[in-house]
């Protein structure tokens, strides 16, 4: 634990084998948390207050422990080296992480109506109901 020699955080819950501490007190929420809802080291969470970890804030922390595996001890220097070259926004390791917030993506089949040529507008409606023009 990151935080070994201080009682600032306590282990609230595993998720998916991580474990995720929340402060113990709003005094360490205030020092910790400035316009955070949540924070990875290493392969721990530590979040602002129960009810500010979403699935989604779950997700995309999960996502930043997953990066820390890949690329190790050297994960911080990366993430910093993208955040002062590219920005916060393009940091690549951020969009990754956005991105799976979203959850997996949903697959759809086509309509269809949308599997044939249509000439009109008209007959596309007619077609998509099962009518004729």
């Amino acid at each position: 634990r990151w935080f070994r020699s201080s009682n600032e955080f306590k282990l609230w819950k595993h998720v998916e084998g991580v474990p995720v501490f929340i402060p113990v007190s709003a005094a360490v929420r205030r020092k910790y948390f400035v316009g955070l809802y949540a924070f990875v080291l290493g392969e721990e969470i530590y979040v602002r207050s129960r009810s500010a970890f979403t699935r989604a804030i779950a997700r995309h922390e999960l996502k930043h422990v997953t990066q820390f595996r890949k690329h190790g001890i050297v994960f911080p220097l990366l993430y910093l080296w993208e955040s002062l070259t590219v920005g916060y926004w393009a940091n690549r390791f951020e969009r990754q992480a956005r991105r799976a917030e979203r959850g997996p993506a949903k697959r759809r089949a086509a309509p269809l109506c949308l599997r044939r040529p249509i000439p009109r507008q008209a007959a596309s409606r007619a077609a998509c109901s099962g009518r004729t023009a």
